[in-house]
């Protein structure tokens, strides 16, 4: 039974976000072929109808790694700034007031003591 382009690359992308996630917990050399395509649904066999080697399924998937990497750090960057821009949070303590600034860069801390 054939399948679809449009199936086909599905699966493609299925084993090679596997691999990157795969890869980055346990390493390259931490993932076997075998496993990684049972746990991306796909028979061992199949491997070889997405990839011309493991070589290649490595280098798509550390690239996409990098890529998804990047993604999620400014992703994460533009919420941290977007909840951090002057937030101050006033503290009332036994010597006076605490006020904290958290910035993405840094955390400044200020303490007022009123003698």
């Amino acid at each position: 039974m054939g399948h679809s382009k449009k199936a086909k690359a599905k699966s493609h992308d299925r084993v090679v976000r596997v691999a990157a996630t795969r890869f980055r917990k346990a390493g390259v050399d931490g993932v076997g072929v075998a496993g990684l395509m049972k746990d991306a649904g796909l028979t061992h066999g199949g491997f070889y109808r997405h990839f011309a080697s493991r070589d290649e399924l490595v280098a798509e998937a550390v690239e996409r790694a990098l890529r998804d990497g990047g993604d999620w750090q400014k992703q994460s960057l533009a919420r941290s700034r977007q909840q951090s821009q002057d937030q101050r949070v006033p503290q009332q303590g036994p010597a006076g007031n605490l006020s904290c600034t958290r910035s993405w860069t840094a955390i400044s801390v200020q303490l007022t003591v009123t003698i």
